[in-house]
């Protein structure tokens, strides 16, 4: 899924040249290690949103039986390295669920950059679909993505703080989320936005109106004197 921002590809295209210099490689050195590009639709704490890029690979375990993974690596605006987030899905043709990990650069954390990376890759799982039928050499299974689980320590409280943010629910030792729970979670929020532009629009009014009033009343006031001071 891309964010959309105004002229999004030129800024791209300024971010893919910063992270280039930090790697020592050129950018059409870079753009051959990932197959997406993505900008986050929501802003961190610092109001910037991060950008994403995607890179596919495969590992066989056992013979015949493959451990893929999407990791998207995370950028900020000055192409800075902000952290990274492993969506992992085996080739197994009953495959229907992904392991996520992620880890940030301790530098950006507490900026939500976390938070509002991991919301875009649950949009690309859930929502874009983006791994159903996704073919790698060819190891990526022909399946829908249902659920997805993260695997967090019990002392890594940080990472749980983003997890139940992000929609999920502990079962266990994992913290999971259902196609179906995200969905849900996105559209509540949208639901909230949309109330909460009401309610300000009607704030709005109600200041109008009693600013109006408040004049009106002035005026009547005023209106009281002169006709006093008449008589």
């Amino acid at each position: 899924m891309w964010g959309f921002i105004v002229n999004s590809v030129d800024i791209f295209r300024n971010v893919e040249e910063k992270v280039a210099n930090q790697l020592g490689c050129s950018v059409e050195e870079l753009k051959q290690q990932y197959d997406k590009q993505i900008i986050t639709d929501n802003t961190n704490k610092d109001g910037q949103q991060l950008f994403m890029f995607r890179i596919l690979t495969s590992k066989e375990i056992v013979s015949g039986t493959y451990s893929n993974t999407a990791r998207y690596m995370i950028y900020t605006q000055e192409g800075e390295y902000a952290g990274y987030i492993d969506v992992m899905v085996s080739n197994r043709k009953e495959a229907n669920e992904a392991e996520i990990q992620y880890a940030s650069n301790e530098k950006f954390r507490n900026k939500g950059n976390m938070t509002i990376s991991l919301e875009e890759v649950l949009r690309e799982v859930f929502v874009d679909k983006s791994f159903d039928g996704l073919q790698i050499k060819p190891f990526f299974p022909k399946t829908e993505m249902k659920k997805v689980f993260l695997a967090i320590n019990e002392d890594n409280y940080a990472s749980q703080a983003v997890a139940k943010k992000s929609g999920f629910i502990k079962n266990g030792e994992c913290y999971e989320i259902t196609r179906d729970e995200f969905i849900r979670k996105i559209s509540d929020e949208k639901q909230q936005e949309t109330l909460f532009d009401e309610q300000q629009i009607g704030k709005t009014t109600i200041n109008v109106d009693t600013k109006d009033k408040d004049m009106a009343q002035s005026q009547i006031e005023v209106s009281s004197e002169v006709s006093k001071e008449e008589k």
